[in-house]
């Protein structure tokens, strides 16, 4: 009976052995993952912290280049370089060559030497009932909507409204759907700034290329916490404007 006790303390020890073993690699082993971890972190707070700054001093008065983008086609762009200059309009035979360039996926030919390219899906734009100023006069965003899926667009137009957009030197009809393009963008941008551009980007309804660090985290961002920087922006503004 006394060897049967003596053997039963000897397995409970080598187990409790085993055990603490076992513990002591666990521990070791998430001791490194923290380690390896910290430094991935580091690293990519500081490409993230270069590329926001970078972003910062050249996104606003860099060139760039925006296209509108329905069921994998482009069907408007325009290119600016200070968001506030007036932009300019691609014809439909640069377009089409644009749009051959993006069904490869050869964004790499599109953006050219301009600093980003912004490829926005229509998806991105809340096109309701609100009028905003057009060719003429002004529009619901609705309608907006529906010349940018017509293939005449500035017939349509003229049908709906009575007026000829060729009097204001538009005959081109991805030159006029473009113009539409830029009433919609700037309607989003004078509301969201530049968080509409990461709030649709993290909803996977913009194409950014080049793909810098700052964009992939905002991969990693919950939207509650986009929505958030978005809330915070819009309270500062309005504090602004009341002071």
């Amino acid at each position: 009976m006394e060897i049967w006790g003596l053997v039963a303390i000897i397995l409970v020890i080598i187990i409790i052995l085993a055990i603490l073993k076992f513990v002591f690699k666990m521990v070791k082993l998430v001791f490194w993952i923290v380690v390896i971890l910290f430094i991935i972190t580091s690293v990519m707070g500081i490409f993230t912290y270069k590329d926001a700054l970078d972003m910062k001093e050249n996104l606003e008065n860099e060139p760039k280049l925006l296209f509108l983008n329905e069921g994998k086609s482009l069907i408007a762009g325009f290119s600016v370089e200070d968001f506030n200059d007036a932009p300019k309009f691609f014809r439909f035979s640069e377009i089409v060559e644009y749009q051959n360039y993006f069904k490869k996926q050869d964004y790499k030919k599109m953006i050219d030497e301009s600093y980003k390219m912004f490829i926005l899906d229509t998806k991105a734009f809340n096109l309701d009932n609100k009028e905003v100023d057009f060719i003429g006069g002004k529009v619901s965003k609705e309608t907006l909507y529906l010349l940018l899926k017509s293939d005449d667009p500035i017939e349509l137009y003229k049908s709906k409204t009575g007026v000829d957009a060729a009097i204001y030197g538009i005959e081109d009809p991805a030159e006029f759907k473009g113009n539409i393009f830029a009433v919609l963008f700037n309607d989003e941008f004078e509301s969201k700034g530049q968080l509409f551009i990461l709030i649709e980007y993290k909803k996977n309804n913009v194409i950014v290329y080049p793909e810098t660090a700052s964009f992939k985290m905002i991969k990693l961002m919950p939207t509650s916490f986009i929505n958030n920087m978005f809330e915070k922006v819009k309270e500062k503004a309005v504090q602004t404007i009341n002071n």
